[in-house]
């Protein structure tokens, strides 16, 4: 059975090799940032707005069904 700890580890593994891909490509990676600000509604956002960064990353998993480390990522990316 695959722990949860394994897959992190996979999924880490993975990031790094999409960005070496990237890089030895010539491809620009894609603006997490940029991407989120397309993606996320208007009440994520006001929520990132009033500074409420666990509702907002709450909100985002409840409306998209990603885990919480992707709703985290994509969160503090609207706060960069």
């Amino acid at each position: 059975m695959t722990s949860t700890n394994d897959i992190y580890e996979r999924l880490g593994a993975l990031e790094q090799l999409v960005k070496h891909l990237y890089e030895r490509t010539g491809v620009p990676m894609p603006d997490l940032a940029a991407i989120a600000r397309n993606e996320v509604s208007a009440r994520v956002r006001e929520l990132v707005a009033s500074g409420n960064k666990i509702g907002a990353i709450k909100a985002y998993r409840d409306e998209t069904n990603v885990d919480l480390a992707t709703a985290t990522r994509v969160i503090e990316s609207l706060y960069a």
